[in-house]
């Protein structure tokens, strides 16, 4: 990173203290990388990561996501994400961006299984986000059975990062843009989910193939791989798991994940 680059903006100043901030979590979780993002509707951006490289990398090299406005892309209910299972719902190009992104952390900085905590604000969207390496096996499940930890870790940051997520926001490392139109269906804005809450109930609440799939899911197989195993397209894997989430209240495969982990089946 270049000394006059670094003398430019807050969040390329920042990064060895929000790696300090993060050391604690980095050795008790086995997290090798942190960030925390503020987008606002406008498309500006306040960026803070305990990488220098993959900042730079990120926004001044290659810009895949510099520009691109996800936030509405996310339900209102949709608190904890995998990223890599997120992006395939969002649209081609911005999906595209985005997994060119997440190969670049994987192969240059051996940041993988990205997990986020997502939090919608009035004016902007937070983007707690916490990626392990490419070593560390079940890195998913890991996340899924630890919530509290990460959401404990998720307001200590906000607590002794004030200042610099105050300093970050006033100096937006992505300058205001034209952010995209909300995600729609047809001509109509896509719906958004009824609040998920725990079940009170068991596994017979799935289908016998469901729990061969769910079983496989918390194993993190993709839809074919399941597919293949089983003898289905991956095309009746993916109605399986829809009839899933509609069944357990969720919105997406991180919620899913959830409700498998009070069922007592991680």
């Amino acid at each position: 990173m270049s000394r006059t680059m670094s003398r430019i903006n807050t969040s390329l100043m920042a990064t060895h203290d929000i790696a300090e901030i993060c050391k604690d979590l980095f050795k008790a979780a086995e997290i090798n990388f942190f960030s925390y993002s503020r987008v606002y509707k406008d498309g500006s951006r306040a960026e803070l990561w305990s990488d220098p490289n993959a900042l730079e990398h990120t926004f001044f090299k290659k810009k895949y996501i510099t520009g691109t406005y996800t936030a509405d892309y996310y339900n209102i209910n949709e608190r904890y994400v995998l990223l890599d299972s997120k992006i395939e719902s969002f649209p081609d190009l911005i999906r595209d961006k985005y997994s060119m992104h997440l190969v670049d952390q994987r192969i240059i900085f051996d940041h993988t299984s990205p997990f986020e905590i997502v939090i919608k604000l009035n004016d902007s969207c937070e983007f707690f986000s916490f990626y392990s390496s490419a070593s560390r096996r079940s890195a998913e499940i890991f996340y899924i059975n630890n919530l509290a930890t990460f959401e404990q870790f998720s307001s200590f940051f906000k607590i002794v990062a004030a200042s610099l997520i105050s300093a970050a926001s006033s100096q937006r490392l992505v300058k205001a843009s034209s952010p995209p139109d909300a995600p729609r269906l047809g001509n109509d804005i896509l719906p958004r989910p009824k609040a998920w809450g725990l079940v009170s109930s068991h596994p017979q609440l799935l289908t016998g193939r469901q729990l061969e799939i769910a079983r496989h899911i918390i194993t993190g197989q993709t839809a074919r791989q399941i597919g293949h195993r089983l003898g289905l397209s991956a095309r009746t894997v993916e109605t399986h798991i829809d009839n899933m989430k509609s069944r357990l209240g969720c919105s997406n495969k991180t919620e899913l994940l959830v409700q498998f982990s009070h069922l007592g089946m991680i």
